[in-house]
């Protein structure tokens, strides 16, 4: 609703106030797509020698959405900045843009996925699964980071093969192998919940992650839950969660449940039987 403020924020943003410019800059990514005119100055803003006022720049171009066309070419050029927030931000935001706006960002996205930090990787392996027909370009190397037990990005890789190709048979034995390594159980088990029906073979592992810490036995009861009918067998564990101390770990579970065994069918109450009272006919001679 703060839309009606943006040619005034147009305006001191083309004054160059840098002590106001990064609270303008996170108005205008409240704002989202309404920011739309904002995009010429936006371009202007990512020139500044400040990295934060690039880092914003690449959040709100992004949250703008199709209407920042103009700006693909800036934000790939973001994907080189020597500042890896700026770079991460830059990714996602083609991300967001997506094939129909920015398809010449697929190659440079492939090529960011070898960049030196970790989180710029991940933001541009999540990119390119974002991509439809034109990220397949990048499963070989999604494939090789899948499977690459020395990767961090393994889960994400996963994610975004899930995305390209939907191939169960290849996705879910990276991630239960990942689930059994321990660690960051909670990345695998959200790819697993976002899978939800095809990710019906894990349901055993998932049903062993119960036996977890707090943290993973949630995910793993949400996974479960988005698995749906599926995950039947998971219900006799998930049952013994609703004694647990924990209110979010019963609450997980009760959910779970739920969403595996339909509503709650309300009991019919027996109706007692009318008893007939049969009056003794004379028989007919």
């Amino acid at each position: 609703q703060a839309s009606p403020a943006v040619p005034v924020i147009i305006d001191i943003l083309n004054r160059e106030w840098p002590e106001v410019r990064g609270d303008l800059l996170f108005v205008l990514l409240a704002i989202g797509p309404d920011a739309r005119e904002a995009v010429p100055v936006l371009m202007k803003v990512a020139g500044s020698a400040d990295f934060h006022a690039r880092y914003l720049t690449a959040r709100v171009l992004g949250a703008i959405g199709p209407p920042a066309r103009p700006a693909v070419p800036l934000l790939v050029n973001m994907l080189n900045d020597q500042v890896a927030s700026v770079r991460r931000r830059a990714a996602e935001a083609l991300g967001n843009l997506g094939p129909d706006v920015a398809p010449d960002a697929i190659r440079p996205l492939i090529h960011s996925m070898q960049d030196g930090v970790h989180a710029v990787r991940v933001e541009a392996i999540l990119a390119v699964g974002k991509f439809g027909e034109l990220g397949k370009a990048a499963l070989p190397r999604l494939q090789q980071v899948a499977t690459t037990p020395e990767s961090s990005e393994r889960a994400q890789a996963a994610r975004a093969i899930w995305m390209l190709t939907q191939d169960a048979n290849f996705v879910l034995p990276i991630l239960t192998q990942l689930l059994n390594d321990g660690g960051l159980e909670w990345e695998p088990l959200e790819v697993i919940a976002e899978m939800g029906p095809a990710a019906q073979g894990a349901v055993p592992h998932l049903i062993r992650a119960l036996d977890k810490d707090e943290s993973v036995q949630i995910f793993a009861a949400a996974a479960l839950g988005k698995i749906g009918p599926g995950a039947a067998s998971a219900v006799p564990a998930l049952r013994t969660l609703l004694d647990h101390p924990e209110q979010e770990v019963r609450d997980a579970a009760q959910q779970a449940m739920a969403a595996i065994e339909g509503p709650a069918q309300p009991q019919e109450t027996a109706q007692p039987q009318e008893t007939v009272q049969k009056t003794a006919q004379p028989q007919e001679p």
